[in-house]
């Protein structure tokens, strides 16, 4: 036996992050095993050096956008975030999701470029990358859609003018149904959706994005009459679009995307 041998069980440390660590196992310099002092008291093995430099990362520290954090999965492992692709590390398409959702519900600058997102939050449980990987797994399973589907994650089709991201407000459609319901408020100016001033006929015409091409729908005396006409057109376009999901298998008649899609309603101040 080593009498001489370092036992550094004890030692307390902070990390660059803020966060206070305890040596709880010591081994040697190579083999600790840290403890984070907060409330969820995650432990990792490190090396000594690493933990006096402060270099070892609390999952459970809030570090992106202040408010999200990565968490751990129900073995204990913190999830993955990034892959080798292309010849470089690049982030996982669930994190991308994730780290877009944040900057959206809490990125100052980013709510300020796109005032649409002002009110947007997620709920707490979001908050965890963890929480968020196991969720879109049953968003994921929630439809056929095609394995190279680009897809995004939704929060205004099931409920419109929904303010939060959660399991139940959202849903992942590919992109041609996600650019359905875009309204690129920022660019329309002063006119309902849909509906533009044609000086030349002094009339207000009325366009519509009908499979995948933009379509005139005629000249119109008034806005009202002009964005009447977008109505009727962007509703049986989206109705469209959803019976021909159900046609190819991708969803079904009783799900939540084809009842949502089926009964969305265009209103003049969207």
């Amino acid at each position: 036996m080593n009498r001489n041998k370092t036992d550094r069980t004890g030692e307390t440390n902070m990390s660059n992050e803020g966060c206070a660590m305890k040596i709880v196992e010591y081994n040697n310099a190579l083999d600790i095993v840290i403890e984070f002092q907060d409330e969820h008291k995650y432990r990792t093995h490190t090396s000594y050096q690493a933990f006096k430099k402060g270099e070892c990362k609390n999952p459970f520290y809030p570090s992106v956008y202040g408010y999200g954090y990565l968490g751990v999965d129900k073995e204990g492992n913190v999830p993955k975030v990034s892959e080798f692709k292309d010849g470089k590390n690049v982030h996982t398409w669930e994190y991308d999701r994730w780290q877009k959702m944040l900057q959206r519900c809490f990125d100052n600058k980013y709510k300020e470029k796109h005032p649409t997102y002002k009110d947007v939050v997620c709920c707490e449980r979001w908050l965890c990358y963890a929480n968020f990987l196991e969720d879109l797994e049953v968003l994921k399973q929630e439809y056929n859609w095609n394995v190279d589907e680009k897809l995004q994650l939704d929060k205004d089709i099931l409920h419109k003018g929904n303010k939060i991201y959660s399991l139940e407000n959202c849903v992942l459609v590919p992109d041609y149904i996600n650019f359905l319901f875009i309204k690129n408020d920022t660019k329309r100016g002063e006119y309902p959706i849909g509906v533009s001033y044609h000086k030349r006929a002094k009339k207000y015409q009325a366009r519509c994005n009908v499979n995948g091409k933009l379509k005139s729908l005629g000249l119109y005396n008034s806005l009202e009459e002009a964005f009447n006409a977008y109505k009727v057109a962007k509703e049986q376009e989206i109705k469209r679009v959803a019976n021909d999901c159900v046609s190819k298998g991708f969803i079904t008649k009783d799900s939540r995307l084809y009842n949502a899609m089926i009964s969305y309603q265009v209103k003049i101040d969207d």
